[in-house]
C-alpha cells in the first residue's frame, strides 16, 4: 500500500471516529490522535482530502446533527440538543445555528410545515439544480411497508465519495465502479448477493460538496485495507427498513423520517444510517427495485450516541 493511501485511511478513520463522538465534545487533538498524526500534519492532510480544515468540519456536522435533531427528536428541548451536540450553551448554539441556516432552531423545530426543504440554503440550491430534486412522488408507502429489524454488525471494505448524492456529479457510480473491479479481481462480487451504501448525511442539511457516500460491501476480517478500499464497521442495532426504486430514495428517506418516524413514537439515532442495494451480475448500473434504505432507531426518549 502507497503512503498516499495509507494517509488517507489514517484521514477516514478519523471523520468516521468524529462523526460518532461528538457528544464527548471532540476537538482537533483528539482527531488527530485517531489517525495518529501531528497536528500540523493532520490538518494539512485534512483538508487535502475533505476540502475543509477539521475545525470547519467539527463545526458543520455539529450544527448538521443538532439540525436533524431538531426535526427527527422533538422530545429533546433545544439545550439539551445544544449540549448534547458540542456547543457550550443554548445561546451560543442558536448564534451560530442561525448564522449557518439563516433560520433560528425554535422555528425550525416549531413549524413542522416549515422543515428542512424550505431552509434558504436549499432553496437556492434547487433553484440552481434541479437534479437534486430527483423524485417525482410516484411511490407510496403506508405504516405497514416498514420493517422493524435488529441487524448484525458488518465490516465493510468501501470506496468513498465526496459530493453531491444522488449521484448529481457521477460520483457515485464510479465509487461502485471501481468497488466492483477491486472485488472482482478477489473473488469477492460474484459471491456477493448485496453491496452497501453508507449515507450518513442529509443533503437537506449537509452541503452538497460535503456529503459523504461509502459505496461498500460486506467483508471478513481476513480483507485488509489497500489502495483502493478502506474499512470500516457498521455497529449492530434495530433498523427501521424500508424499500425502494433507487429514483425514488430521495422521497423514501423523506416519507420515513418526516411521516412514519413521528407516528411511529420511535426515535432516529442520527447515526450508521445505510442502503443495500441487491447486486444483479452484469449490470452495470444501480438502478435497481428492491433497494433497503435502513434507519438506525434510537432508544425511547433521547438520542443514541
Amino acid at each position: 500500500m502507497n503512503r498516499a493511501s495509507a494517509q488517507r485511511h489514517r484521514i477516514y478513520r478519523a471523520v468516521n471516529f468524529a462523526q460518532s463522538g461528538l457528544a464527548q465534545q471532540m476537538n482537533l487533538e483528539q482527531m488527530a490522535g485517531a489517525a495518529c498524526l501531528s497536528k500540523f500534519h493532520f490538518v494539512k492532510a485534512f483538508q487535502h482530502y475533505c476540502g475543509e480544515t477539521p475545525v470547519q468540519f467539527l463545526w458543520r456536522i455539529r450544527l448538521d446533527r443538532a439540525a436533524r435533531s431538531l426535526v427527527f427528536n422533538p422530545e429533546n428541548t433545544i439545550t439539551k440538543i445544544a449540549l448534547d451536540c458540542g456547543f457550550s450553551s443554548s445561546q451560543t448554539f442558536s448564534r451560530a445555528f442561525s448564522r449557518r441556516f439563516g433560520v433560528a432552531p425554535r422555528r425550525l423545530r416549531s413549524d413542522r410545515n416549515f422543515g428542512f426543504s424550505r431552509l434558504p440554503q436549499n432553496l437556492l440550491k434547487r433553484s440552481q439544480n434541479s437534479r437534486l430534486s430527483v423524485s417525482r412522488g410516484k411511490y407510496l408507502w403506508g405504516a405497514d411497508d416498514v420493517r422493524i429489524e435488529d441487524r448484525p454488525q458488518y465490516r465493510i471494505a468501501y470506496v468513498r465519495h465526496i459530493g453531491p448524492y444522488w449521484d448529481a456529479d457521477g460520483g457515485i457510480s464510479a465509487a461502485y465502479h471501481l468497488l466492483e473491479r477491486w472485488a472482482q479481481k478477489r473473488g469477492l462480487w460474484s459471491t456477493a448477493s448485496y453491496v452497501v451504501g453508507i449515507c450518513p448525511n442529509n443533503s437537506d442539511v449537509t452541503p452538497a460538496a460535503h456529503c459523504i457516500y461509502d459505496a461498500g460491501l460486506v467483508v471478513g476480517d481476513e480483507v485488509c485495507e489497500d489502495d483502493t478500499v478502506s474499512i470500516q464497521t457498521i455497529p449492530a442495532g434495530k433498523f427501521a427498513i424500508l424499500q425502494a426504486p433507487t429514483a425514488e430514495l430521495y422521497a423514501a428517506w423523506n416519507w420515513l423520517g418526516m411521516t412514519w418516524l413521528p407516528a411511529s413514537g420511535r426515535t432516529y439515532a442520527l447515526d450508521d444510517c445505510y442502503e443495500m442495494i441487491p447486486i444483479v451480475q452484469g449490470q452495470r448500473d444501480r438502478d435497481y427495485v428492491g433497494t433497503e434504505i435502513c434507519m438506525r432507531l434510537g432508544p425511547a426518549g433521547g438520542l443514541k450516541y
